[in-house]
């Protein structure tokens, strides 16, 4: 019995040996992507995990027939491999996707385009289509405020004023963050912060109010985003957030009380927005000293100052 276990091990280990192989080999075949897709349809990632890890870019075009996949497994497995392929086609196949009728599938193409996807990228896009697509986004999803800052991108005219504008008013009274760790933000930052990247006057000013009195959560969503921001007088303003050292996120294992400050999470954010490496500052951790701090505000205030 203990041998014909052995044996039956041996030959999975062999098999899922040959079929690795066998991608190096011929390349992706759309029976292999076939046979993974049916993995994950039934919970079942092995194939898929393989195919993506080794070849992603190659893979990523027999999806795109999948996108309509009444599994929302496997639009989830379509979005993660065009987080990793991260190229033109990637980018226009998640926008195709934003107006998905899932919302948690749309939802995930939205974040996936905010956090891993450089605004260059962003912007080889088809602007009408992404416009579209992003708006039909936030009629399934009203609260997404990553969206709402992505409107901000490419497309710096009247009729987007207008209609962020409506937006913030219509929803007022709603709230968003990034990730499901962050405390909750007014969804009205989100839109002072496309309004004031696409020049509205109005929204500068409640974007500066907001950065000089603003409560914790609001300037956590400011720094999280900042890296769609790219007026000069906006990311200046962010300097002052590396001066407050009011506990913003906790910092230490459950049920500590260790927390990052605003100063904390400014000096990681503003540092990966410049292309500056924190290491040319500190060594990454939970609080900085005041001396790195100052050190972070003089190399940036150089690089952003008015």
């Amino acid at each position: 019995m203990v041998r014909l276990i052995l044996f039956t091990v041996f030959v999975v280990i062999i098999v899922t040996c040959l079929y690795v192989t066998s991608i190096y080999a011929a390349g992706i075949t759309k029976q292999q992507v076939e046979r993974a897709i049916n993995g994950v349809r039934k919970g079942d990632y092995q194939f898929y995990d393989e195919l993506v890890s080794k070849d992603a870019k190659n893979l990523l075009p027999y999806l795109t027939s999948y996108v309509r996949d009444s599994n929302p497994d496997v639009k989830i497995a379509i979005i993660d491999c065009a987080r990793r392929v991260q190229n033109k086609e990637s980018i226009t196949l998640l926008i195709s996707m934003l107006a998905d009728k899932d919302a948690d599938v749309s939802e995930r193409v939205a974040s996936a385009i905010f956090s891993d996807f450089k605004p260059a990228l962003l912007c080889t896009a088809n602007t009408e289509i992404l416009i579209n697509n992003l708006q039909s986004h936030l009629q399934i999803n009203e609260n997404s405020g990553i969206s709402i800052i992505l409107l901000a991108q490419c497309k710096k005219d009247k009729a987007i004023i207008k209609y962020l504008n409506k937006y913030r008013v219509e929803h007022k009274d709603f709230s968003t963050r990034i990730e499901l760790w962050h405390p909750k933000a007014s969804l009205s930052v989100s839109c002072d912060i496309a309004l004031a990247e696409l020049g509205d006057a109005d929204a500068m000013k409640r974007y500066q109010n907001t950065l000089k009195n603003g409560k914790v959560e609001n300037l956590i969503y400011t720094l999280y985003s900042v890296r769609w921001i790219s007026r000069k007088e906006m990311l200046f303003g962010l300097l002052q957030m590396l001066r407050d050292n009011r506990n913003a996120l906790p910092g230490g294992p459950s049920g500590t009380n260790v927390y990052q400050r605003i100063c904390d999470i400014s000096l990681e954010n503003l540092l990966a927005r410049a292309n500056i490496p924190l290491k040319t500052i500190a060594e990454e951790k939970i609080n900085y000293s005041a001396r790195e701090l100052n050190a972070a505000i003089n190399k940036l205030g150089k690089l952003w100052k008015k």
